[in-house]
């Protein structure tokens, strides 16, 4: 026989013997239910948020376009809510969703952050242990590949068949290509619900001008691709441990230890590692700075340089001698280049918040080459949609579109209020013009590029298991 008719032969064989034995297809069954209710779990939770974002929206414009006659500083001030919106992607992997803010206060002269956090609404036992696909794919099921292909190796060494097949001339190379094409093959099977469920729920929820179809679907294979070679370790894992490992009970030991180190423990304390490094200002700490930033950078007194400087601006722009005479109103001036003043402010507050948070991120998933789950976590995340720089993405697209807003609510009152009259009060109309917050989800190479690094620790897991197990495969003794 040629070597590719004792690969499938062997295949052939491993794969009758897995369906034979009554505990494996119960382990079938149990990890295609816990897909499969993980799936619907997830619809569920997007279809339920989803609606709940458009109710508040409707209601948010309903009250912002119903203000009635009103100063557009005072309108401003008033504020509306900016919701997040929650893609679709999200039921396959929500990510840090439930533990950022679903919308954002819009109002005059201040960035603020998210609010409304829903894992502030669950009790301490789901928010830690939440159903998803993400947390079958990631933890589940690495265990049951342990629990599948243990014993590849050592059970034809325990019962004296591996002398025989290499007495016979079966090459170990060969051994171990007609199991890997077995475990792989029931790997693919266990995949397929949750591959034809989240295929199934991404039409139910169709696409959106926020998340287009061809995005989605991009995304979608990427998530296939960094699953595949997180699973494909595991697996590679799997068999070189048994390869190496004198008895069955030895090679499940070392690799259930290993699962729940790599799984449960080092995430944990590389989340504590990563901490203060680099340190986070409190939430006091940060909107103490900014606004005294702002105090020093601007003013409404004349006794303050910065404004007496705009003033002497504003005069000379216009060629008068004193306020009265200015063609404009000098409020609404002054307001539109505080908020000028705010914005510099603001922009680089936050990306040196954001870079911070971006290297811890990156810091925590260093060691993906030996503990793969710290690259997962994050590459699926990211590719979903539910990761942090999604969520700052969002928090972004909000203060362009309070910037439009602030604009327009201060060139009103530039253009139409006389200097020094406090009752001036915009038409309604005003409202109806303004904007209504429109978000559009980044483009998939974004994501791809600020996720290379992690991408290439996850690759390196998977090279790193694949050379092991052929170092172990050319090893194997029949003894």
């Amino acid at each position: 026989m040629n070597r590719a008719a004792v690969i499938s032969r062997i295949a052939r064989k491993e794969l009758a013997d897995h369906f034979r034995e009554a505990r494996h297809r119960w382990l079938f069954g149990i990890s295609v239910t816990l897909t499969l209710c993980a799936v619907i779990f997830g619809a569920m939770q997007v279809r339920r948020l989803t609606a709940e974002q458009n109710a508040a929206t409707a209601m948010d414009t309903k009250i912002w376009t119903s203000q009635g006659a009103k100063n557009p500083h005072a309108a401003a001030h008033f504020g509306q809510y900016a919701f997040k919106l929650w893609s679709p992607l999200t039921l396959a992997d929500p990510g840090v969703s439930f533990y950022e803010g679903t919308a954002v206060w819009v109002e005059a002269h201040k960035q603020n952050p998210d609010s409304f956090t829903p894992a502030r609404d669950r009790g301490a036992a789901v928010r830690n242990a939440t159903l998803s696909l993400a947390f079958v794919l990631q933890k589940m099921m690495p265990l049951v590949i342990i629990l599948l292909a243990f014993s590849a190796f050592t059970r034809e060494r325990e019962r004296g068949t591996l002398r025989q097949l290499l007495s016979l001339g079966v090459a170990p190379a060969d051994l171990f290509a007609g199991k890997s094409i077995a475990f792989t093959l029931m790997l693919a099977l266990l995949l397929l619900p949750a591959l034809f469920g989240t295929a199934a729920a991404l039409w139910l929820f169709r696409a959106s001008a926020e998340f287009p179809l061809s995005d989605l679907l991009a995304r979608s294979g990427w998530l296939l691709l960094v699953y595949a070679l997180y699973l494909s370790g595991w697996l590679a894992l799997t068999l070189a441990i048994s390869a190496r490992a004198r008895t069955s009970g030895t090679a499940l030991t070392v690799l259930i230890g290993f699962w729940i180190v790599s799984s449960f423990a080092v995430p944990r304390i590389m989340s504590d590692v990563v901490k203060h490094s680099p340190r986070l200002p409190t939430m006091l700490e940060f909107q103490t700075e900014i606004a005294e930033q702002k105090k020093r950078d601007f003013g409404h007194s004349t006794d303050h340089p910065a404004y007496a400087a705009f003033l002497a601006a504003v005069l000379q722009e216009y060629k008068v001698d004193a306020v009265e005479k200015l063609p404009v109103n000098l409020r609404g001036l002054s307001l539109r280049k505080s908020d000028e003043v705010g914005y510099a402010i603001y922009d680089a507050a936050f990306h040196a918040l954001y870079e911070k948070i971006y290297r811890q991120d990156l810091l925590r998933a260093v060691l993906g080459p030996l503990f793969p789950s710290l690259a997962i976590e994050q590459l699926s995340m990211s590719f979903a949609g539910s990761d942090n720089r999604a969520h700052f993405h969002f928090i972004s697209e909000v203060e362009k579109h309070r910037r439009v807003i602030q604009t327009m609510a201060s060139e009103d009152l530039i253009h139409n209020a006389a200097n020094g009259d406090e009752s001036y009060a915009a038409s309604p109309e005003l409202w109806a013009k303004m904007p209504s917050f429109s978000y559009r989800a980044a483009p998939v190479d974004t994501v791809t590029a600020n996720q290379l690094p992690v991408l290439l620790l996850l690759a390196c897991w998977t090279l790193l298991a694949a050379a092991f197990a052929i170092l172990s495969v050319r090893a194997v003794k029949p003894l």
